[in-house]
């Protein structure tokens, strides 16, 4: 038998993922995600934790940290260019949002890592 159709909580928390994926080098609120999907904030949020788990918000922060740490292991872009790239304004904020987000400041994550695949810095 095939398959049932995704529900709509479903077909929404697709959409959004879409729109993530393609504004996730800037900042953007949740309402202007919310506003192209033609849904409210909340309508947004429940979809996104009935069919992932997450809030929305969380999905954008982990969407931009994976971005964050490509450009850290696969780019010699500095932390500034890295963190303006990813449409942070002030790279000592985009420092503390990557140590929140992975335990350790971009640099040690860059360097460490490095190490890990027998480079050197």
């Amino acid at each position: 038998a095939p398959a049932a159709p995704p529900g709509p909580q479903a077909l929404l928390a697709a959409r959004f993922r879409e729109l993530v994926e393609a504004h996730h080098r800037r900042e953007r609120p949740l309402s202007a995600y919310a506003d192209d999907l033609g849904v409210s904030e909340a309508r947004l949020r429940t979809a996104c934790r009935a069919v992932t788990g997450a809030s929305p918000g969380r999905i954008i922060r982990e969407r931009r940290l994976l971005e964050a740490k490509r450009s850290l292991l696969y780019s010699d872009l500095g932390i500034a260019e890295i963190a303006y790239g990813l449409g942070f304004t002030d790279p000592a904020y985009f420092s503390r949002f990557f140590a929140k987000g992975t335990g350790e400041c971009p640099r040690a994550f860059r360097d460490r890592r490095g190490a890990d695949r027998g480079e050197t810095r």
